[in-house]
């Protein structure tokens, strides 16, 4: 069989095409004939379902990201589809370089519209604060003063100052400045095309304007979102990973923030030369698609653990999903150390509080598989255990609950 030659698919009208939850067939698709409803329970309230017609593809995140199905695809009248396969992609775009650019593009806005839902989804939580584009520099700069990283602060004023048009606080950020004046600014140390950062130095800002995205060439960088008056960790990238992509396909600020972890060497890509990079090296568009493809997947499930009631839930889901983002067989009885501690942890999953600091004292004295390294880190000994345990704590909250109404009706009859 040519493993180039793209199959045709049949669909009859009312069919599921792809179920939310489900493993990827490992496919995506592209509508020959017809139409389909894209369907997810979880965002959707009160809106019609989007209908996509001849032209539109489904499926392509969860297939590029190799994960479960993000959404449940039906046809609303008969179908036929091309089907295009993982292995076939690679190939694809490499003879096809302007639709590399279009389907970038059109993954950096679905990156873009997942991070917004995260915002709204944690709006409606107690306490929350909106913050406007242009004064999300300077709140992020009174956050780090607060907690004593005035380099981070410093530089959070100086660019509020410099770039917003928003005259309000730029009074406040000016006094701020002043009294931080003489704190060590680090810049990058540039060999070759490379630029290296030291540890936990921060490498761009959420709110700023860009023009460059970042592959790691050695070290770890941890993406960072202001939410809700808190740094939440949207994620923890290593070596071969892409970042930044986004303020310069886009043109827009940037969304999240990025720190180095540890020593750092990033190879830098000017918006300039982005298209002609892509056009040379095409694999580059190809692992730019997997790793958005798989950035997208990942807010999914962060989105999905936002819709966690339980906080001891909310946090087992967290290291499950970083298991499966990381691959992990979870039916293997071994261990697996997290590339971060108690703090962000807390901070991925919107606990970063006292009541969160609570649970997470309470869990390590009950659940003896925890274990923190001595650098800090989170260490699970037992994987094959985590997902029992959130059905277990889940078991535990259902009879909890029961014996409440059970008492209710008892004291009510009584």
């Amino acid at each position: 069989m040519d493993n180039n030659k793209f199959k045709l698919v049949k669909y009859p009208k009312d069919a599921y095409i792809l179920m939310e939850g489900e493993d990827n067939r490992g496919e995506f698709f592209i509508i020959k004939e017809g139409q389909v409803s894209i369907y997810n329970p979880h965002f959707i309230e009160n809106e019609a379902n989007p209908v996509l017609g001849v032209g539109d593809f489904f499926g392509v995140i969860p297939c590029m990201a190799r994960r479960t199905n993000m959404e449940t695809v039906q046809a609303l009248t008969d179908v036929v589809a091309i089907s295009v396969r993982y292995e076939q992609f690679a190939s694809l775009i490499e003879k096809n370089v302007n639709i590399a650019l279009k389907m970038i593009k059109y993954f950096s806005k679905e990156l873009r519209y997942y991070d917004e839902l995260l915002g709204k989804v944690l709006k409606n939580s107690p306490g929350f604060s909106e913050e406007t584009r242009e004064d999300i520099l300077y709140s992020i700069g009174n956050y780090h003063l607060k907690r004593g990283d005035l380099e981070t602060a410093f530089i959070a004023f100086k660019r509020y100052i410099e770039q917003s048009n928003s005259t309000g606080l730029k009074e406040e950020a000016k006094l701020k400045l002043q009294k931080i004046a003489k704190v060590n600014i680090r810049e990058p140390k540039r060999e070759g095309k490379n630029l290296i950062y030291q540890a936990k130095q921060l490498i761009f800002l959420e709110g700023e304007s860009g023009n460059e995205l970042y592959v790691i060439q050695e070290g770890r960088v941890k993406i960072t979102k202001f939410l809700n008056d808190e740094e939440v960790l949207l994620d923890i990238l290593k070596k071969g990973d892409i970042f930044g992509e986004m303020a310069i396909i886009e043109n827009k600020p940037r969304n999240a923030s990025a720190f180095s972890e540890g020593e750092v060497k990033l190879m830098a890509i000017r918006k300039e030369d982005f298209e002609n990079v892509v056009k040379t090296f095409p694999t580059v568009a190809s692992r730019i698609i997997e790793l958005l493809s798989e950035r997208i997947w990942i807010i999914y499930r962060q989105l999905m653990n936002m819709f966690i009631n339980t906080p001891e839930i909310k946090i087992y889901d967290a290291l499950y999903t970083q298991l499966l983002k990381n691959r992990i067989n979870l039916e293997e009885k071994k261990g697996y150390t997290f590339s971060f501690g108690a703090e962000d942890l807390l901070k991925y999953v919107g606990l970063a509080n006292e009541e969160g600091y609570a649970v997470w004292r309470e869990i390590k004295t009950v659940d003896k598989n925890i274990a923190i390294t001595p650098a800090g880190k989170i260490q699970y000994l037992d994987v094959s255990k985590l997902s029992g345990k959130i059905n277990f704590i889940l078991r535990e909250k259902e009879i909890r609950e029961n014996k409440k109404k059970f008492s209710q009706i008892i004291s009510e009859k009584s």
